[in-house]
């Protein structure tokens, strides 16, 4: 199975809830099909012993399923199709508490809200808080290899620019001359985004986005620190900043 740095199936799992052992004994058990634990334990490279409290955890999240037959007992994976139907059962279940979440969020005052992250993902996670809105428009500014070294080029053209498409999310960057050749590459119109350069004398590794009433700050890969506020008048005030840069520099193709 190839492998891909930044969305690998292991640690999508992960990100669904499962540890380490959870997920391997779970690919195991699609691999192998119905099996005896011996074999599990094998394919998982983990100890027999421990492979049935595991299994008991999967069993628990609806995710392995054991029968007796003539051999004996087996243990089987469930479909897959069940990770994606208990997704959206969590999904659900979220969108119907969220107003009472957001509500027990707000303040009283006009305080801005600041969030903390620190690591890779946590920051793609603070990052992905741009695409829940369709019909907006995103201003980039910054280090755009910086990003591509943090989550991986994949992670941005065949998850993050597809998502943004399909909820007509525009994209206004203001880059580096050091991605310039990458990006001609690219279909700027079909993927909603507009790129204009800033001069290379006052290149950095940090990066901003500023949508909607929110701005997210970045640091280089060797601190990866993210924060992000949330009040109106800072993210009005950044958006300003932004689009007198964007008037005042030629777009260059």
């Amino acid at each position: 199975m190839p492998k891909n740095n930044t969305i690998s199936i292991e640690n999508t799992l992960r990100e669904f809830g499962l540890n380490e052992s959870e997920t391997r004994l779970y690919l195991s058990s699609l691999s192998l099909g119905e099996s005896n634990m011996s074999d599990l334990a094998k394919k998982a490279e983990i100890k027999r012993s421990t492979c049935y409290l595991i299994f008991k955890s999967l069993q628990n999240k609806g995710l392995m399923g054991s029968v007796k037959t003539s051999r004996g007992l087996v243990f089987t994976a469930t479909s897959p199709d069940s990770l994606l139907s208990r997704a959206r059962t969590h999904m659900n279940r979220i969108e119907m508490i969220l107003p009472e979440l957001q509500a027990l969020s707000q303040k009283k005052d006009n305080i801005p809200k600041m969030t903390y992250y620190e690591g890779a993902d946590a920051y793609r996670l603070a990052v992905e808080d741009c695409l829940k809105n369709p019909n907006v428009t995103i201003r980039h500014i910054g280090a755009l290899s910086e990003l591509h070294q943090t989550m991986g080029k994949d992670y941005d053209l065949q998850y993050f620019v597809p998502r943004r498409v399909k909820q007509n999310i525009s994209l206004k960057a203001l880059y580096f001359p050091d991605v310039k050749s990458e990006l001609r590459l690219l279909d700027d119109k079909n993927e909603l985004r507009e790129v204009r350069y800033l001069p290379e004398k006052y290149v950095y590794n940090s990066v901003m986005l500023i949508y909607e009433n929110k701005v997210l700050i970045s640091s280089s890969q060797k601190e990866l620190v993210t924060i992000v506020i949330e009040s109106e008048e800072i993210a009005k005030s950044e958006q300003m900043k932004f689009d007198l840069i964007w008037d005042l520099i030629n777009k260059i193709k």
